[in-house]
């Protein structure tokens, strides 16, 4: 009979926060990934845990090896307003 070994799932939060607690288990135990805590980064949209380019979301197997997640973000539209300030007319009317 053979035992699972616990592997490791770590997550980097690519600039949010906070960052999840790494999940240890043993290899083949289910993990729900979209019941980790989502990151907040400020102008950006959280888009997923990614392991590369592969988008990890829902229940998946413990991986033997374990995983590193990283999150991905989405910008969000800005806005940006520009008020004209009259400190140049101040400044020429007295001359």
């Amino acid at each position: 009979k053979y035992d699972a070994v616990e592997q490791t799932i770590t997550f980097n939060a690519n600039g949010g926060a906070p960052t999840p607690a790494n999940i240890v288990k043993p290899t083949g135990t289910d993990i729900d990934i979209s019941a980790v805590q989502k990151p907040i980064k400020a102008g950006y949209s959280f888009d997923g845990w990614y392991n590369g380019a592969t988008k990890i979301d829902g229940t998946i197997k413990m991986p033997a090896g374990g995983m590193n997640l990283k999150a991905e973000y989405i910008a969000l539209n800005q806005t940006i307003r520009y008020e004209f300030i009259q400190f140049f007319s101040a400044f020429w009317d007295r001359r």
